[in-house]
Parts: structure tokens; C-alpha cells; sequence
């Protein structure tokens, strides 16, 4: 018994010898892979081979036949063996040939269809032994599943031949990885933002992902292609970017999209006194969007601040909705534009409710007049027909005063009208009984150390005024020109 590739003599081979269909026996080859039989009846003998005795090679089941005779001597039948193929299949990444992969999943048939399909797995070398196949045969492998990898769909025909050593190796690319980062316009990271990430060819299945602390999102194990990618939530201080973009992963590579979020603005409202510019603190605003819908009610704090964090970008308007005794509310809102990663700054300032006295007293002795009545009008500092409101009657006290500054009369600034209706036991009335007088809210123009500066103008002075300046208004039918102190151009004296 001989190796039929190397000539060896082969130890421990199993035969079946028959002499004229009589079974006489199982008999090995020695060590010099020979089986002698002696004194022997003549006869007509058959062997065949039974077991190799060694899995490396493949059992040869031929019988072969030999015809005795007396005084015929030794004669002899010589066998040979041919070696299993030595083939492996070896499963290696595309890009690093030397890193082996584990636990790929191939089938195996015969092309005859005499064997399989049988499923096999790579060891943790990433090899498959095909020394088991039965030999002299082709085969079709087809790659069924690998772990982290794109299944190579292509099915390959390998043929096995006795006393080859063989390797089939079969590679595949890693599948690619997606890294999204997501970034503040500042160029932080910005952890805690939702997208949607989809295969455009497949949309219908998709993953939302968060972004981590570091403000990224790593996604590994995909399919090659072209990706959807698009933000469903961002953090709540900066603006959603409803963008849909695309990406494309390439077998064995990490692509990397990188995604900015603009900060939202933020609406800061200061509250100062018009004289002193001192904070002034419980002042309400309403904040609207310039369709007109509500967007927040805030109220200035002991600074004097009210904060609106979080805006859209947009045009939003301001108004005073209420403010603290004894301050006039402010008629006028404002308009502001709000811009994306730019907080903006509103400033308010509120004059002080004018007060009214009026002084009763002797013309002769200036001693005060007590229990005498006045009606007292009033006419908004902007009007344009002199219409009076009746604001009451009032009664100088016991030092000969009246003092109106009650917030219920609502005073502004504007133009007021005094009439005294009857006088004092023993006097006459005034003359003349009626005074009108423009009285201005706060203390009047300030420096910029705080000292309040004394008008430049008093009653009986004769000025000259620039052409378009003023106000028109009609008092009791007579007209009148109101005009700024700095519209006066000079004060002529006489």
C-alpha cells in the first residue's frame, strides 16, 4: 500500500480478503505497509481496501483480483492512495488582509447536487477545513452573513482535486460608518439634538439618533448608499434646522457630516426712570410677533430688566402694559428685529406723574385760604382740538392747598385749566379766576452728573422759534403753539 503522491509505504490500511467468495478475513498493512499471506490455498483471491487508517486520505474501495496455483510463489497486489485535498477557506478584510474574520457564515453544494447545501462557519483564524468534502468535485460557495462586514453576494465555484493543498481566501469590506457632529454657531458641540437617518434607496426604514455628549452621533454597520439626513428636535436655546441633506457612505469608510444650529435670540427690556435713570422694577410687558400673536407677558425685575430667552428671529413689537405708581405708562411700543446668535436690547424709559398745586392765599397778607372751590380740566399734551376733561371739583384744605396727584385722575403731562367757582367768606373772586398752565411730566432735563437743569424760559419772555416748530392746538377756541425748549432760538429782550 503506497501514498500515490509521495510513493510512502502506508502502515495500519485495513483489507477485506476474499479467496473464491469465501470472506477469510480483515488484515493491515505493516510498518513497511505490506500484508503477506502464507500457505495459502490455491484459489482466486480478492482484496479490497476497507480503512485507510488515516483521515488524510481517501479510501479506495477498487477491488483488485489475483489467480493462485500451486507452485505459483509469491504474487503480488499493490495499492495506492491518494491524499485528501489540503484546501482551507480563508474569510480576510479587504483593507487589512492580515486581520482574519471570524464567524462568517458560507454554504456549500455540489455542483452535481450530489452534496449539501451544508452551512459552514469561520473559526476564530477565519478559516473553513474542506478537507472533509468529499473529494474530486466542484462545489458553489455562497457567503450567507458576516458580522460588521458586506456580504460579497457573488457565488464562487471551487473544484477539489486529490493530493492538492489549496487555499480559497474570500474578502470582504467592513461596512461603512456614519459620524454626524452637530455644532453651535459659536463652534461648540451640541449634545442632545434628534435626527432622522435614512437610506434614500429604502426610506422607509429609518433610525433616529440623538447626539451624545460630545455632540456627535456614531452609526456603524450600514448599508453602502446614499443617506438621508435630517433634524427632527434641537435644544431649546437654539434654532431647528429643518435642512434635509444628504450624505454617501463607501464600503470600508467612515463618512462624517458636520451640522450647524444658529443660537436663538434672546429679548432683554430695561426700565429707567427718565430723570434719574434709576432701574424701575414691576414694569409688565407684552411681547407679540408681528402677525400679532402672543409670544410672552414678563415683567421687569429689581434691575429694572425683563428677559424673553429663546426667540425666533423675526420682527416682534413691545408694549407697556402696565407700570408702577407713580410713573406714566409708556403710549408707544417698539418695533424690534430679533437675528439669529445676536441678543437684542430694548430701553424704556418713564417719566413720574405730574402733580398739580394750587395755592390759595391773601393778596395782601398771603395768608392761605382755606374751603375754596376750583374746577380743574385737562387736555392731552398731543391734542389737536382743545378738548377739556372735566377732572372735578376741589376744595383748598386748611393750609390753602390743592394737591392733585391721585393716580385714579390718570394725570399726564399736557395742558391743565384752573378755575376758581366761588370765593372765601369776605373775598372776591380772582382776577382773573381762570389759569391755564402746561405742566411736563418728571423734573425736567438732567446733566450727566444728575442735576436737574433750570428751563432757559420763563412766563412773559419773548422768543424767536424755528418756522416748522410745534404743535398747533386751540384752547377755548384760541390757538396756541406748543414747542420744545430746544426748538427756541433765542430769547429777545425788549
Amino acid at each position: 500500500k503506497y501514498d500515490r503522491k509521495n510513493m510512502v509505504a502506508m502502515p495500519n490500511v485495513t483489507f477485506a480478503v476474499y479467496r473464491d467468495g469465501e470472506f477469510l478475513g480483515n488484515f493491515k498493512t505493516d510498518q513497511f505497509g505490506e500484508i503477506l499471506l502464507t500457505n495459502v490455498e490455491p484459489g482466486t483471491y480478492r482484496a479490497f481496501e476497507v480503512d485507510t487508517g488515516d483521515e488524510g486520505y481517501i479510501l479506495d474501495t477498487t477491488p483488485q483480483e489475483v489467480e493462485l496455483h500451486a507452485g505459483d510463489g509469491i504474487k503480488e497486489l499493490m495499492f495506492f492512495n491518494d491524499m485528501k485535498p489540503g484546501l482551507k477557506l480563508i474569510k480576510v478584510d479587504s483593507d487589512d488582509p492580515s486581520k482574519v474574520i471570524p464567524n462568517a457564515v458560507f454554504e456549500i453544494k455540489s455542483v452535481e447536487g450530489t452534496y449539501g447545501p451544508q452551512e459552514f462557519r469561520t473559526d476564530e483564524n477565519g478559516e473553513i477545513d474542506l478537507s472533509m468534502l468529499p473529494p474530486a468535485g466542484s462545489y458553489v460557495v455562497t457567503e450567507k452573513s458576516c458580522d460588521g462586514y458586506i456580504i460579497d453576494e457573488a457565488q464562487r465555484i471551487i473544484e477539489l482535486k486529490p493530493n492538492e493543498d489549496a487555499q480559497f481566501v474570500f474578502t470582504n469590506h467592513v461596512k461603512p460608518s456614519l459620524q454626524l457632529i452637530k455644532l453651535s454657531s459659536d463652534g461648540s458641540r451640541l449634545a442632545g439634538v434628534t435626527f432622522r437617518i435614512a437610506r434614500i434607496e429604502d426610506g422607509s426604514h429609518y433610525l433616529d439618533r440623538t447626539t451624545t455628549s460630545n455632540g456627535e452621533i456614531l452609526i456603524s454597520d450600514l448599508e453602502p448608499g446614499v443617506y438621508s439626513v435630517r433634524e427632527l428636535s434641537s435644544v431649546q436655546d437654539h434654532i431647528p434646522d429643518d435642512t434635509e441633506h444628504h450624505v454617501e457612505l463607501f464600503p470600508g469608510q467612515t463618512s462624517t457630516i458636520t451640522l450647524t444650529n444658529d443660537k436663538r435670540p434672546n429679548l432683554y427690556i430695561h426700565k429707567t426712570d427718565a430723570d434719574t435713570g434709576e432701574p424701575i422694577e414691576h414694569t409688565v410687558y407684552l411681547v407679540k410677533g408681528a402677525d400679532g400673536h402672543s409670544i410672552a407677558e414678563v415683567e421687569t425685575d429689581g434691575n429694572g430688566v425683563a428677559v424673553v430667552e429663546n426667540l425666533l428671529p423675526g420682527v416682534v413689537e413691545i408694549i407697556e402694559k402696565s407700570v408702577p405708581e407713580p410713573y406714566l405708562l409708556a403710549e408707544e411700543s417698539q418695533m424690534v428685529t430679533l437675528l439669529p446668535n445676536r441678543d437684542r436690547d430694548v430701553y424704556f424709559q418713564n417719566y413720574k406723574r405730574p402733580t398739580i398745586e394750587i395755592i390759595k392765599e391773601n393778596s395782601i397778607t398771603h395768608d392761605r385760604i382755606e374751603n375754596v372751590p376750583f374746577q380743574v380740566w385737562y387736555a392731552s399734551n398731543n391734542t389737536a382740538t382743545g378738548e377739556y376733561n372735566d377732572l372735578g371739583v376741589f376744595y383748598t384744605d386748611e393750609e390753602g392747598r390743592i394737591v392733585l396727584s391721585d393716580p385714579d385722575l390718570s394725570l399726564r403731562d399736557g395742558w391743565f385749566r384752573v378755575k376758581e367757582l366761588e370765593p372765601a367768606p369776605g373775598f372776591a373772586l380772582a382776577d382773573p379766576d381762570t389759569q391755564e398752565a402746561f405742566i411736563a411730566a418728571g423734573e425736567g432735563p438732567r446733566t450727566p452728573d444728575g442735576k436737574t437743569l433750570p428751563m432757559s424760559v420763563k412766563a412773559g419772555d419773548h422768543i424767536l422759534f424755528s418756522k416748522w416748530s410745534g404743535t398747533e392746538v386751540k384752547i377755548d377756541g384760541e390757538p396756541h403753539l406748543i414747542i420744545k425748549e430746544g426748538d427756541i432760538l433765542a430769547i429777545v429782550e425788549r
